[in-house]
């Protein structure tokens, strides 16, 4: 099937995708609920497509299973209980997961295990990683059946005869298909900045990505770590920002001690944004018709009281239309299982 992709940007991963590093790692819920189902199975399925796809290309998306260690001051601030030590709430809370994706490590384990000696405890993912995801993106548009147009704005969608247009700002038709994908969609801009240091020789004994307040990747072929990134909620300001990488360094300046990784006296990394959604989760499917509820029900749509036994209805679909969005600061895990 012809595909045609539509940036509008002048070239593949211009946003956060153009990052030199990115991080694939699972997110952890607390419970073993539908979340944990799909962070469980979209980070399997990814594992699998990155290996296929460094096989196929001669792993020229720079793909790296070299584990991710969450260090417990990861979730210092924001995943465990008021009250309680880190240690302990993460024991608790993640014990439902396999220990062939989730182990915990010791403060004495990780310098046989990461390289280095940290000076506190964690969760390791074995078979997490790193890759480049500017060259990932390139990768999986080099295909006989897919064609890259950049500098195209998509400014509004129509739909006529049973297939789908776009239009730019001005007003001119910029494509026409039975199917159409969007993955511009009203979610939440978060921006995120990292900041790129120069790898040492002390550097080199980190063997995986470490993760405290900021998470640090092992030594890049251009000779760089990447350290991110920031969290900036409603901004779409992607200019560098002095604070962003001094919050950066500071909330990884244990690690980098570690590996003498000075502080940069330039501002030196990318800023960019990425789009969340109110629960966290992807928006991603076939798009329900936004105008049957109000033709249906006048305006408001029913919902079934919480004690009904009667499913609601499934939703009527707009034909063709699909989106994928949303995937926020784990789209490296939920993107292919989404595409698939």
């Amino acid at each position: 099937v012809p595909v045609t992709v539509l940036e509008q940007a002048h070239e593949i991963a211009h946003g956060a995708s153009g990052n030199n590093q990115a991080v694939v790692q699972m997110r952890l819920n607390k419970q073993a609920d539908t979340h944990w189902q799909f962070h469980l199975h979209s980070y399997l399925f990814a594992l699998r497509y990155y290996a296929d796809l460094a096989s196929i290309s001669d792993n020229a998306i720079d793909w790296h299973d070299c584990g991710v260690l969450t260090l417990d001051s990861a979730y210092t601030n924001t995943r465990h209980q008021a009250g309680k030590s880190a240690a302990t709430a993460t024991h608790e809370q993640y014990a439902h997961y396999p220990p062939q994706l989730l182990q915990r490590v010791a403060a004495e384990q990780t310098l046989a295990v990461a390289g280095i000696a940290l000076p506190e405890d964690g969760y390791l993912q074995p078979r997490g990683g790193w890759l480049n995801p500017a060259a990932t993106c390139r990768v999986c548009l080099d295909h006989p059946l897919i064609t890259v147009r950049h500098g195209v704005s998509v400014a509004d969608i129509a739909q006529n005869a049973g297939r789908w247009q776009t239009i730019d700002n001005l007003g001119r038709q910029t494509s026409d298909s039975d199917i159409l994908v969007n993955a511009k969609s009203p979610v939440s801009p978060l921006r995120g900045q990292v900041t790129e240091l120069a790898a040492g020789a002390q550097s080199a004994a980190l063997r995986m990505v470490v993760c405290s307040e900021r998470y640090l990747a092992p030594e890049s072929a251009s000779g760089q770590h990447c350290i991110g990134a920031s969290y900036v909620k409603g901004s779409v300001d992607t200019r560098l920002s002095r604070e962003e990488q001094d919050g950066n360094l500071e909330k990884s300046a244990q690690v980098r001690a570690l590996l003498g990784l000075d502080a940069p006296a330039t501002l030196h990394g990318r800023a960019s944004i990425r789009g969340s959604s109110g629960d966290y989760m992807p928006i991603a499917g076939a798009v329900p018709d936004p105008d049957l509820p109000e033709s249906r029900y006048g305006s408001t749509q029913q919902v079934s009281s919480p004690g009904s036994l009667q499913a609601p209805a499934d939703p009527q679909l707009l034909p063709g239309l699909y989106l994928s969005t949303g995937h926020g600061s784990h789209g490296t895990a939920s993107c292919p299982i989404i595409a698939e």
